[in-house]
């Protein structure tokens, strides 16, 4: 069983987790390989894995098309899905696009 007694033990685990995901990901090739660094977000007490997945997998697309999804419906954290529903026109859409009928 797992088991961690502290929010430090717990945050060791999660580090070695994420920085095995994040090697598994260099592994593949698919992007160049992306640096992984341990950082304080938001000068916060806890550390992070970082590494810009995102800006790796998002580099070589060439498709004007799909750069301009890109471009309005930014990939990353909440507080970008946040900006980009803020509008009623954006929710709209989005609505939209994930309506099945």
């Amino acid at each position: 069983m797992l088991r961690a007694e502290s929010w430090e033990e717990r945050e060791e685990a999660l580090s070695a987790a994420y920085r095995a995901v994040g090697e598994l990901h260099n592994q593949l090739a698919i992007t160049t390989p992306v640096e992984l660094g341990v950082v304080r977000m938001c000068d916060r007490p806890f550390k992070v894995v970082w590494g810009d997945f995102i800006d790796a997998l998002t580099a070589d697309i060439q498709d004007p098309e799909v750069r301009r999804l890109l471009e309005r419906w930014p990939v990353g954290g909440i507080e970008q899905v946040r900006s980009v529903l803020w509008r009623v026109a954006d929710r709209r859409q989005l609505f939209g696009l994930l309506d099945s009928r």
